[in-house]
């Protein structure tokens, strides 16, 4: 406008910015046209949305504008594990210095009465991850579906659990195929085998849990594992790993109550069985009312598994392979033997190792069936002392955990094994450090190795 001559400009400082020079700027214009203005702003330490506030005079004209800016940490979440084992009677004092902003920090103190598995750290890898092929996206939510057997949980807690679920099937349902399998990748061609199986497991735990799953999808499905069960045979395509697909899908039919033990049968006749096939198996003769041919199936097998070069077909390790054999001991009610394979699944869990998602997922949802079918004979008798504030355990659950509200700096947290029995105790805390800052984490050279 002709009329505007000195303009005066300010820009409005908020939550999530700091003005580092003057926060009002004069300009003039001796004839209608644009100006730029520059202000010298500096982001402050908070995550959110930011808003620009940017006011303009000139006599008596006024004009605002305001531009909303997503303020957040470019920089990966990274986790810091403190761990002990406390005999009775013994007292451990440790702190937790915040990292980054601390109120985006998660803290918190694992206290179990068997080898510490890591749950927070290995379930926020799960439900972190970026999930997209069906083994992903189910190993995201099925030991949600049984964490209740593991430990005690908040309300809060059982309703994240509760979303993450449905959210989880709701997902699912979206990899199904015309013939009833679920594809490796949403939109697939073919049906995956293993995947089928894993899914599929799943789902019908899930529909047993309460949780709605159609049954026309389940139906679908189960037409998809029994055609695929009856077809089944031994080729070179499928020699290594194939015997235990075929075992894992007559296992899921058979946690679906729908058995084929013809081919159950012939499976277990099949001369080059491996004994990962005859731990799934003996489950699935278990779970169909063959109570003696499930035990004649594992009697003498060892209880742990063999190093495995690659995963295979079926996505494996050793680990959870044991995780397999763990939840068959479970099932068939041997708890001396499941209680040997137990450490061992839970003692890898708590070693700062990385394993595969199905791995994880795996080992924590048999060592929660195992927790939830075996009472603890070990009660947690403790008190945690956190930031000044006394905490009381005494809980018969296999595992216990206390969140840390981290403050800014150091935070101390303390705890006495008022039991009769050894306590594994884990302090972990996870953050976004803030660009500069110097974090010091343990290096693992088996997980920094490229070999």
């Amino acid at each position: 406008e002709d009329n505007i001559r000195n303009v005066n400009v300010s820009l409005q400082q908020n939550n999530f910015f700091e003005i580092t020079g003057s926060s009002t700027q004069n300009i003039s214009f001796s004839k209608p046209g644009e100006q730029l203005v520059y202000f010298d702003v500096k982001v402050k330490n908070a995550i959110g949305i930011g808003h620009m506030k940017v006011n303009v005079s000139s006599g008596g004209e006024k004009a605002m504008d305001e531009v909303e800016l997503d303020i957040r940490n470019p920089n990966p979440v990274i986790t810091n594990v403190q761990q002990v084992v406390l005999s009775p009677g013994q007292q451990w004092q440790g702190n937790v210095n915040s990292i980054g902003i601390a109120s985006t920090n998660t803290s918190v103190l694992e206290v179990s009465s068997i080898p510490s598995i890591n749950l927070q750290k290995r379930l926020r890898y799960l439900i972190d991850y970026p999930h997209g092929c069906i083994e992903q996206t189910t190993s995201a939510v099925f030991p949600q579906l049984v964490l209740a057997q593991l430990t005690d949980l908040s309300a809060a807690q059982k309703a994240d659990i509760d979303k993450n679920v449905k959210a989880g099937i709701a997902k699912i349902q979206n990899f199904q195929r015309p013939d009833g399998g679920f594809s490796y990748w949403p939109g697939s061609a073919e049906s995956d085998d293993w995947g089928s199986s894993y899914a599929g497991h799943f789902l019908v735990e899930a529909q047993n849990a309460g949780y709605m799953v159609s049954d026309g999808l389940l139906q679908q499905w189960k037409g998809y594992q029994r055609g695929r069960a009856n077809a089944w045979a031994p080729s070179t395509s499928n020699f290594y790993g194939g015997d235990l697909a075929q075992a894992y899908r007559l296992y899921s039919l058979a946690i679906a109550k729908a058995p084929e033990l013809g081919a159950m049968n012939r499976l277990k006749e099949f001369k080059y069985i491996s004994p990962e096939a005859k731990w799934r198996l003996a489950a699935a003769y278990k779970l169909a009312g063959q109570d003696k041919t499930a035990a004649d199936l594992v009697n003498g097998l060892p209880l742990t598994s063999p190093v495995r070069t690659n995963p295979g077909i079926t996505f494996g390790s050793e680990l959870r392979d044991d995780a397999l054999v763990l939840e068959t001991l479970t099932l068939l009610g041997r708890r001396s033997a499941a209680e040997q394979v137990l450490g061992i699944v839970a003692g890898k869990l708590s070693q700062d190792e990385w394993y595969s998602t199905q791995t994880t997922a795996y080992s924590l949802l048999a060592i929660a069936k195992f927790c939830g079918k075996n009472a603890s004979g070990a009660k947690i008798m403790a008190t945690a002392n956190i930031n000044g504030k006394a905490n009381t355990i005494n809980a018969a659950s296999y595992l216990q955990q206390l969140p840390v509200a981290v403050r800014e700096g150091s935070n101390m947290v303390s705890i006495t094994n008022n039991g009769n029995n050894v306590l594994y105790v884990k302090l972990v805390n996870q953050g976004q450090p803030l660009t500069g800052d110097s974090v010091s984490a343990a290096g693992n050279s088996k997980l920094l190795s490229m070999a």
